[in-house]
């Protein structure tokens, strides 16, 4: 009996070859399902000189295709990486895994969480100049491992450390809600000075959040929680005591932009209405003045209207 074509599953990508433009950007990116079809385009490649870095894919046992033919490379390649994106977390312990018979997914997730944080380690260390760490560090163990198992690693690291002032009260208040793998050995980052470390964090959980951009309803669903502050208060809480302040939410400022924080202002009926930093406190607060009614409504702002065409 014929297979019906849709229902043939593609093969799966094994490896990657990018193409690159001078100063090293990638101009072209060309994937391969075949094995043996890679090796003979990179060979070909290389023997012309062409400037190509490559990368290859671990499968779900975080194998990869043999990598013999790397050493008859000349001149050497300008890079060759691992993606792990096809290896799954396992969140289990090791006597579920031996007991459902999962042990090889298991071990895979395990050597891929080393092998995560000898990546962030290494891309931390090449991307800190001593006071920042730039985007390169994200990008190189992003998309190396992907969001969820790094996180895993960064929240395991931070739950792990029993220092509070190493690390900043959002990213442990963070870190306290990741689900974390129930493998004791899951390890953690240990070679890394917390400071960057901490700085790492936070790029990584922005990034992720910025995955999900900000909807209408979420901005009116912040202006909901802050004018509930607002109205709350018992008396003006700002630090010389004039206006009342209401922090905005931490998810909500990983995600938001100007136009974000534009819209959220339209959203509220006073005049002395101001987003604030304020001395010795982190974040960003909503404030308004004393002598505010609080019980006026949020606007309900509507959308621009279409103009008509006019009949002539």
């Amino acid at each position: 009996m014929p297979v019906e074509k849709d229902s043939i599953t593609p093969a799966a990508p094994v490896a990657r070859i990018d193409y690159l433009f001078s100063g090293g950007r990638v101009g072209e990116s060309v994937e391969y399902t075949d094995s043996a079809e890679f090796i003979r385009d990179v060979k070909e490649q290389n023997e012309y000189g062409v400037p190509m870095a490559l990368v290859l894919y671990a499968d779900a046992k975080g194998e990869t295709i043999p990598r013999d033919f790397l050493r008859d490379m000349d001149p050497p390649l300008q890079g060759v990486t691992v993606s792990y994106m096809n290896v799954p977390v396992y969140y289990e312990s090791l006597a579920y895994a031996t007991e459902h018979d999962e042990l090889s997914a298991f071990s895979a997730s395990r050597k891929t969480n080393e092998a995560c944080i000898r990546e962030i380690e290494s891309a931390i260390e090449s991307h800190y100049d001593g006071h920042i760490v730039d985007f390169g560090a994200y990008k190189q163990v992003i998309g190396a491992f992907g969001h969820e198992r790094t996180m895993c690693i960064l929240a395991n690291t931070i739950q792990g450390c029993k220092l509070d002032d190493q690390f900043s009260n959002e990213n442990r208040e963070w870190a306290s809600g990741i689900h974390i793998p129930a493998d004791p050995e899951i390890g953690a980052v240990m070679n890394i000075s917390p400071e960057p470390l901490n700085t790492f964090t936070y790029i990584v959980r922005r990034r992720y959040l910025m995955k999900s951009p900000l909807t209408e309803a979420d901005i009116r669903a912040e202006a909901v929680r802050i004018m509930k502050g607002f109205r709350e208060a018992s008396e003006p809480n700002s630090p010389n005591k004039t206006h009342y302040s209401v922090r905005l939410s931490e998810n909500f400022m990983l995600r938001a932009n100007y136009v974000h924080l534009g819209k959220l202002c339209k959203l509220f009926p006073f005049k002395s209405f101001c987003l604030v930093g304020m001395k010795d406190k982190s974040g960003r607060y909503a404030q308004i003045r004393a002598d505010e009614d609080r019980t006026k409504p949020l606007r309900t702002v509507k959308p621009p209207s279409k103009k008509k065409g006019i009949d002539r």
